[in-house]
């Protein structure tokens, strides 16, 4: 478990240096935020390279294995997953909060001028996207490889909320840490998560963005209903690609237990060595 340490601590640093960043409001402050929120995330997931095992390739540490066609039900399922998973969550906390008499923002985006469209894509889906992934689910996964498979996503899924610093998005968070690690895992590559994570977070910016417009023309409660109905057909979706996926792995890799078989398999790699 001493594994934990390295991005625990890491996590940490990032956390208050960027907390402490974001009290000070100055011209092209958000630019500025985005920079070193690069260079943390950047520099922590090499910092982190030092506690792998020293013949582990960066493209290997990082997952930086291309996505396959095959990975495409799985990242739209995951998606639509973590899209309205999040979405529910960030409603509960908000009720949640309320009841416990805790005034908490209701939305982080809030904080951020949204009115440069395209910057604001930049700075809020793109560069967290393409770096929180690095770290949380590239970097600190590997370091923990050698824990179990579901111990190794849920401490990187702790780390990621708490990096986040807010109670409101604390579960949220969480959640969607998880889901990005079960992509991760099951596709082995790091861009399928970085995709899932930056429609995600496009998805938050266009519900922040019409949210006032929306509620007007009375939609809210459509949306709920329709946010419920698509998260239990999408954890559905996801359940069955998954299972699937590793059914078709075990065949794969079952083993040959009889005579019969092993004369078969014999005999097919004769053929194969002829034709070649």
């Amino acid at each position: 478990m001493r594994k934990i340490l390295p991005p625990l601590i890491l996590s940490a640093v990032i956390v208050i240096v960027l907390r402490v960043l974001s009290l000070f409001s100055f011209e092209y402050s958000q630019l500025v935020y985005s920079a070193v929120s690069i260079v943390l995330l950047l520099g922590g997931s090499f910092i982190l390279k030092i506690f792998a095992e020293k013949k582990t390739r960066l493209i290997r540490f990082f997952k930086l294995r291309f996505a396959k066609q095959k990975d495409i039900p799985i990242v739209f399922w995951m998606t639509l997953t973590v899209i309205s998973g999040s979405f529910m969550l960030n409603i509960l906390s908000l009720d949640l909060f309320s009841a416990m008499g805790l005034d908490i923002e209701g939305n982080m985006l809030a904080a951020y001028d949204t009115e440069n469209m395209w910057f604001s894509l930049l700075t809020l889906a793109v560069i967290p996207a393409i770096f929180e992934e690095l770290f949380f689910r590239g970097a600190t996964m590997s370091v923990l490889s050698k824990e179990k498979t579901a111990a190794t996503i849920f401490i990187s899924a702790t780390l990621f909320a708490l990096a986040h610093g807010s109670l409101y998005l604390i579960l949220s968070s969480f959640f969607a840490g998880i889901v990005f690690g079960i992509t991760v895992y099951l596709t082995d590559s790091i861009y399928t998560s970085m995709l899932t994570h930056f429609l995600n977070n496009i998805m938050a910016y266009i519900l922040f963005t019409y949210s006032n417009l929306l509620s007007d023309a009375g939609f809210d409660d459509m949306i709920l209903f329709a946010t419920v109905f698509i998260f239990l057909i999408s954890v559905y979706g996801a359940i069955a690609v998954t299972a699937k996926r590793y059914k078709k792995e075990l065949n794969e890799n079952k083993p040959i237990i009889n005579e019969g078989e092993l004369i078969w398999e014999r005999r097919k790699e004769k053929r194969s060595s002829k034709k070649s």
